[in-house]
């Protein structure tokens, strides 16, 4: 017995460098040649089952990789909500958040490519505790060139738009809502247009002509319950109409059921709309009640003025102003 247990350990002394290797071919193999694609049907009813229905993932194609993160790779994905349908990307990857790992906490990466035809990256993860006990979430977004007429054929947005969106959102929120969320947004649309439509007013529907702009841009700030716009850019001085608005709105995000509401009320906004005479002439309805706040501009007329309320929905308290700083 003495002699079988030295040769073993021989064979461990003198050659443990090729069994590592024998090991790790084997590992390298076994991973190559497991049947992921088979844990997809399975993968999607594990979803739907954790979320009792409320969310359905089918995808194509399941693949992991270990370099140079663990990571899980989903191919032609679509997914279904209560709140949308028929999201689809080409491809996502899950990978595991390092930061949250390294302070053992939960956290992940998720990137889609082909969302919208454009592309998305995610990141989420545990951060300091909030006031009500509950850790909140760091939570910070990048998309980029998404199309506005995609977004439109699952969302239910007001008014049919055309062009591209790219997105950035670096936020902390407190999942009970008892502290309400911090973050910086800044968004960014191209070749954005709006094709001829027909709008409700008090004084019955007013038809506007199609509208384009180059580019349009909104950089804000959400603190203490305030949304600050920082900028706000609507084309530039070569678009028949541009402008640029700058001010605060309070926004209080509540949980009142399965899922938070957002009220916002007491805005303040500084306006600025430029336009030239084909516009003007356009738009000669809509632009009359703000004439008070008319001024000569280079190419038409320059519109100036601060709108207040309480609410969205009745008319705002319109008053002059004579600067936008």
């Amino acid at each position: 017995m003495q002699k079988v247990v030295q040769a073993i350990l021989g064979v461990f002394r003198y050659h443990k460098i090729k069994l590592i290797l024998v090991f790790a071919a084997t590992l390298i193999f076994s991973f190559l040649r497991f049947p992921f694609d088979d844990l997809a049907d399975v993968l999607s009813t594990k979803i739907s089952e954790s979320t009792q229905g409320q969310v359905f993932c089918q995808f194509e194609k399941l693949g992991l990789a270990l370099i140079p993160q663990p990571s899980l790779s989903l191919a032609n994905v679509l997914i279904d909500t209560p709140f949308f349908t028929g999201l689809k990307t080409d491809e996502l990857n899950l990978s595991i958040s390092v930061p949250a790992l390294l302070a053992f906490r939960m956290g992940f990466v998720a990137s889609a490519v082909g969302l919208f035809s454009g592309q998305a990256d995610l990141s989420f993860r545990e951060g300091e505790k909030a006031k009500s006990g509950q850790r909140k979430f760091v939570i910070n977004f990048d998309a980029e060139k998404l199309n506005l007429t995609d977004m439109r054929k699952i969302a239910d947005l007001p008014v049919q738009l055309k062009g591209s969106l790219s997105a950035k959102l670096n936020s902390t929120v407190d999942p009970a809502f008892t502290d309400q969320p911090e973050g910086d947004l800044e968004l960014k649309f191209a070749s954005l247009e709006m094709p001829a439509s027909s709008v409700a007013t008090p004084f019955g529907p007013m038809n506007l002509p199609t509208i384009k702009w180059s580019n349009v841009s909104l950089k804000g700030r959400l603190t203490a319950g305030k949304f600050l716009i920082e900028e706000g850019k609507i084309g530039t001085a070569q678009d028949p109409l541009n402008g640029q608005i700058k001010g605060q709105m309070d926004v209080r995000v509540l949980r009142s059921g399965p899922q938070p509401t957002a009220d916002m009320s007491n805005y303040d906004f500084r306006v600025e709309i430029n336009v030239n005479k084909t516009v003007e002439r356009e738009f000669s309805l809509f632009l009359s009640f703000l004439d008070t706040y008319k001024s000569p501009g280079l190419n038409g007329s320059r519109y100036l003025f601060r709108a207040t309320g309480y609410r969205f929905g009745p008319p705002p308290k319109l008053s002059p102003l004579s600067a936008m700083n």
